[in-house]
């Protein structure tokens, strides 16, 4: 029977197109030197030149569905996987939309707005957002409780460690049914993990087809050897300290928001009836600015990390025997387990992913007291505030000016794949880099060696990183010299090398002397210098 779309059907059709427009926008400004090459060198390597992406193979399938849009719409450029992002993440809300369809009107409008604000930036079709939705695809299938879905619920799971190595600690998700006493706990555990164990199956399939399960066990080894070092920065140690120190930031934040809405209420109930009306509402404005403030000073994403966990926490304590525990108890899991092995901590992947924790912070939000309603609406209202003032003043990713100031285009080979704009200085650094590189590198020897963090120059001159890997950094000191010697005996041939002399870190001075101790063992010769570029050629 067909049902005419009502306002609110209408309002939420309004808010995904403006959410989708939003992201795209953002998509068209920044271009940093890390994350834009790190992934799109991926996509463009992983059919063609397997063997010197190797690293990246521990997002392999996040590579076949950016490689596959690579070969598909190969024109569209950086853009392109810009817009892909976006969708990407507008599905994810979609989903999450669906599990709470049934919150009241008004606060799903407000889950569906405030999810829509995060990321504040689009980089590119991102491990991190691929993540994102096959979890909210997996809580989507939990969400049924039924066998079919704890079985979808379990291939999704089983999808996300492809997406990213780390994700295996997803596993844990698989006692749920069995924290919250779902009917046939056991039965419902056991459809979970033959569903992993089916999607695990299924993905080995993929990497016999393509003849790139030897690449997918090396990057498991060369992980394992970072994860082992103990000056990197995805060092076990490294990535643990900022696990915890995250932790301790929310609980700051927390503590000062409770303390905030506790003051504010005690004021207001010293006030008589006849005044309280005024009271409160100078309170509760009060309180709005200083969120607002409090909230922008910090990170907008992590004081609303902070009072989501605040919400959901109190609440699961309190409904015991809600219909929704259980997925929401999924959601939670899911949000505090997935910054593992990331070096951003929890509010930088609660960045990428706000949604798994704002919905159901809603879902418990529409059953409080009015007086409670009004400063969950202002507390919502204010980090809106602060995250929209962040992503109008401050600078696009990856650019040094204003955003205003960001509308130079690349020009060159380079423009035609990194087809954003930025500031003037960042776009014309690529594109004496990009027209230097393309004039030296040779048509039948793609293999490239940036000594610089600029690794958005492999994807922009479609070149191939010679180490394996886009940044030099992940190799240090003795790792760095044994790593050049292994990559020349496997390929036997010689890169080019290209040093920037814009803004070194300290890790590539670090690496420097290394690299250039091992041109002059083999002959490199300087062929072009001009412009902060330095080229050699064997």
């Amino acid at each position: 029977m067909y049902m005419k779309p009502t306002l609110f059907h209408w309002a939420i059709v309004g808010l995904f197109v403006l959410g989708l427009t939003y992201h795209i926008f953002l998509g068209l400004q920044g271009i940093d030197t890390v994350d834009v090459g790190f992934c799109n060198t991926f996509y463009d390597n992983i059919f063609s030149l397997p063997d010197t992406n190797i690293f990246n193979f521990i997002y392999y399938l996040t590579g076949i569905i950016g490689g596959s849009w690579q070969m598909i719409f190969n024109k569209v450029g950086l853009l392109g996987f810009r817009v892909l992002e976006a969708f990407t993440l507008s599905t994810a809300i979609g989903l999450l939309m669906f599990i709470f369809r049934q919150t009241n009107h008004r606060w799903l409008l407000v889950a569906i707005s405030v999810s829509f604000l995060f990321p504040m930036h689009n980089i590119t079709f991102h491990y991190d957002t691929l993540t994102y939705l096959l979890l909210s695809l997996s809580a989507f299938f939990f969400s049924t409780y039924s066998r079919k879905g704890f079985f979808m619920s379990g291939v999704m799971i089983g999808l996300s460690f492809f997406a990213r190595i780390v994700n295996i600690s997803f596993l844990a998700l698989l006692l749920i049914p069995t924290m919250t006493k779902i009917k046939d706990t056991s039965k419902n555990t056991l459809l979970m993990l033959f569903g992993v164990m089916v999607s695990i199956s299924c993905m080995f399939v993929i990497m016999l087809a393509f003849g790139h399960t030897g690449y997918w066990f090396s990057a498991i080894e060369e992980g394992l050897s970072t994860l082992s070092l103990a000056d990197a920065t995805h060092s076990k140690m490294s990535m643990l300290s900022v696990y915890f120190h995250s932790i301790l930031n929310i609980v700051g934040q927390g503590m000062a928001l409770l303390t905030l809405f506790f003051f504010v209420k005690m004021l207001s109930t010293k006030f008589s009836h006849k005044q309280q009306n005024s009271a409160v509402t100078v309170f509760y404005t009060i309180g709005f600015i200083i969120t607002c403030i409090f909230a922008y000073a910090s990170l907008p994403y992590l004081t609303l990390l902070a009072g989501c966990l605040l919400i959901i926490i109190i609440n699961l304590t309190e409904h015991k025997e809600e219909k929704k525990t259980p997925i929401i108890l999924f959601l939670l899991v899911t949000a505090l387990l997935f910054p593992l092995g990331s070096d951003i901590g929890i509010q930088g992947i609660f960045h990428w992913s706000a949604g798994l924790l704002v919905f159901p912070c809603i879902w418990f939000a529409q059953y409080k007291t009015r007086a409670t309603k009004i400063v969950l609406s202002l507390f919502f209202m204010a980090i809106s505030t602060a995250t929209l003032l962040r992503v109008a003043i401050s600078s696009p990713y990856g650019a040094s000016k204003p955003r205003s100031q960001c509308t130079s285009l690349i020009k060159g080979v380079a423009g035609e794949r990194l087809n954003v704009m930025t500031d003037s200085t960042h776009a014309s650094r690529i594109t004496d880099a990009a027209n230097a590189i393309m004039l030296y590198k040779e048509k039948d020897n793609n293999l490239l060696l940036l000594a610089n963090q600029e690794s958005e120059l492999y994807y922009a001159t479609s070149s191939a990183p010679f180490l394996g890997h886009t940044q030099t950094v992940i190799y240090l000191g003795d790792r760095l010299r044994k790593r050049l010697d292994e990559r020349l005996r496997y390929f036997r041939r010689y890169p080019l090398v290209v040093f920037l002399n814009w803004a070194p870190t300290k890790y590539e001075d670090a690496n420097k002397s290394i690299i250039n101790l091992w041109l002059r063992e083999h002959h490199y010769k300087q062929i072009y210098c001009n412009n902060g570029i330095t080229i050699y050629k064997h």
